[in-house]
């Protein structure tokens, strides 16, 4: 019993020794809130607002250009194929070669003579006035005045044309027609001259015709030089004696501006105007020939190798032999 008493006992001791100031501040702990389904629920709280700051003033728009767009990948070349053709530059018009010496236009003197053994022959001499105007690229109007003893054989005038048809290979071709002013038959001495080549400068009676073809070839130091020429003499007599005839020849020649050789020249008749039966007149002539700047000058010795000339004039037995002589100045 005593035991049981003891902590009541203890506990009221020592509330009668704590002070009585701190009995009186300390508030006793509230019960717990039962609460009363009768009464009515007691009204709500708002919960405390919190104060916003104002929010700042927003910047001024800055208006952004939108990104420009990527350039597009270049292009890849187009292939030989894609591209349209190109334009042909023009082509150059190419210069004519230069025209051989025999073959250029110009002016000319020529002189031939023929002499025989004897002192007391004859020495038939002609002359030969010649021109070659150009009129166009390698074309020349030809004009040719045979002269003898100051009288006028008969005169031609023609054309041709010359141009290179290969690597030193010249071709020229054209033709001529004559007045027939020859009437008298003395005439003949100076066909002998030029031992009957270009027989109708003083051919009687004949209105002359002439074809003219001539090559040139140059081979290193070498020039060759042919000739074919066919000849017409239309008769203007009351009983015709109409004349055909081909001249023909050849030149082999060694140096250019300065050179010699050999030429073979000769006359093949269809009619017989030498009224000695022969129809073939050949001769052979050693030649020099030298051009400086325009001018050109020629020089050969000929020797008649066929009757009727080979021995002369009927009264000598002398071989015959001439001078061919050429004096010109060219024009390109």
């Amino acid at each position: 019993m005593l035991r049981t008493l003891s902590f009541p006992l203890v506990a009221s001791s020592l509330l009668l020794l704590w002070p009585a100031d701190a009995i009186a501040q300390s508030d006793p702990p509230a019960p717990p809130a039962t609460a009363n389904p009768a009464d009515p629920p007691a009204p709500s709280v708002p919960p405390a607002v919190t104060a916003v700051p104002p929010a700042p003033a927003a910047p001024p728009a800055v208006t952004v250009a939108p990104p420009a767009p990527p350039p597009p990948p270049p292009a890849s070349a187009p292939s030989p194929a894609e591209l349209p053709p190109a334009a042909e530059a023009p082509a150059e018009t190419e210069k004519p070669k230069p025209l051989p010496y025999a073959m250029k236009g110009g002016f000319e003197l020529g002189v031939s003579a023929l002499k025989f053994g004897r002192a007391s022959d004859p020495v038939p001499t002609a002359l030969v006035l010649g021109a070659h105007l150009p009129i166009a690229t390698g074309t020349f109007v030809d004009a040719r005045l045979p002269l003898a003893l100051a009288t006028l054989g008969n005169p031609q005038v023609g054309v041709h044309h010359a141009r290179a048809i290969g690597d030193g290979v010249w071709l020229s071709v054209g033709g001529s027609v004559g007045l027939p002013l020859v009437t008298d038959n003395s005439y003949s001495t100076f066909q002998v001259a030029t031992t009957f080549f270009n027989i109708s400068d003083f051919a009687r009676d004949l209105m002359p015709f002439a074809v003219r073809a001539a090559l040139e070839v140059h081979a290193s130091i070498a020039e060759l030089r042919f000739q074919a020429e066919p000849l017409w003499g239309v008769s203007t007599r009351t009983n015709p004696e109409h004349f055909f005839a081909v001249q023909h020849a050849f030149e082999a020649q060694i140096g250019h501006a300065i050179g010699a050789g050999l030429r073979y020249q000769g006359v093949a008749f269809g009619t017989n105007p030498l009224r000695s039966g022969d129809y073939y007149q050949g001769a052979v002539e050693p030649f020099v020939r030298a051009a400086y700047g325009a001018l050109l000058a020629r020089l050969g010795v000929i020797f008649p190798i066929d009757t009727p000339l080979n021995g002369g004039t009927q009264e000598s037995s002398t071989q015959a032999w001439g001078v061919n002589a050429l004096l010109a100045y060219q024009l390109d």
